[in-house]
């Protein structure tokens, strides 16, 4: 019995390299471990400046935009490869950067053009993620690109979040401020978000006559709704046959 132990014993030198080996292998996980938790404090450092602005729909100071932005990118650094939510969180932040009163027109194009690099970043490590996409095209729509790339970002939105109320109502928004701009077939998919959001809830549909009144949308989406709900009061004979030539132009 004693001879079977002495004969399967590891060798000295092969239990030095295991030894070793285990070594190697926890440091790297401690190591792996650390990066992470450095990227999430920072991480999370940064979207409690962004919650912030958001909640209280408030441009941040310059002071407070680099705090956080600086934030962003330490979580991006220390993150251990690529992060498609921290991608397109930075796209907000330079959203956000571009509404500074104190900013010049070049420096507010040079923000949106962040932003879009962004998002298409984000879009690229996480396709199948539609409010990248919808992130996308609403910074085409504030650099005013109402390109072949904008139209993707819209259409890809929908294609991968066609039920959720937050993609509903950022594309119904996105067109109705840039209807002049879209084509047959993207109208009809902002008008189709439209009809989503009025329907969820009375929050989301004042909502979406706010923007559709300020972008001079309201009777359009008046006649292709014609639910008879509040706030969209029946039209009248005569507004109702102007309101549906106007969805043509």
């Amino acid at each position: 019995m004693h001879y079977q132990k002495h004969r399967h014993a590891l060798s000295q030198p092969m239990q030095l390299i295991l030894c070793l080996l285990a070594l190697l292998l926890g440091g790297s996980v401690v190591v792996l471990g650390s990066r992470l938790l450095m990227a999430d404090l920072n991480q999370y450092r940064a979207s409690h400046f962004l919650s912030d602005w958001e909640g209280k729909r408030q441009v941040p100071s310059d002071r407070a935009w680099q705090v956080a932005e600086q934030a962003m990118q330490d979580a991006i650094a220390w993150y251990p490869g690529e992060n498609a939510a921290y991608a397109e969180q930075l796209g907000y932040m330079w959203q956000w950067r571009a509404y500074s009163a104190n900013t010049s027109d070049e420096q507010r194009q040079l923000s949106q053009q962040q932003a879009i690099a962004a998002f298409r970043q984000a879009t690229a490590q996480r396709p199948v993620w539609p409010y990248a996409w919808s992130g996308l095209a609403y910074a085409k729509m504030s650099a005013a690109e109402y390109d072949q790339e904008f139209r993707h970002a819209m259409q890809q939105a929908v294609h991968y979040g066609p039920t959720r109320i937050g993609i509903n109502k950022r594309i119904a928004e996105i067109g109705l401020y840039s209807w002049p701009y879209l084509d047959l077939e993207l109208r009809e998919l902002v008008l189709s978000q439209a009809a989503y959001a009025a329907r969820y809830s009375r929050g989301s549909r004042r909502e979406l006559f706010a923007w559709a009144t300020e972008a001079g949308r309201e009777q359009m989406l008046c006649q292709y709704l014609q639910d008879g709900l509040q706030p969209c009061a029946p039209l009248p004979k005569e507004e109702a046959a102007a309101a549906s030539s106007s969805t043509a132009k």
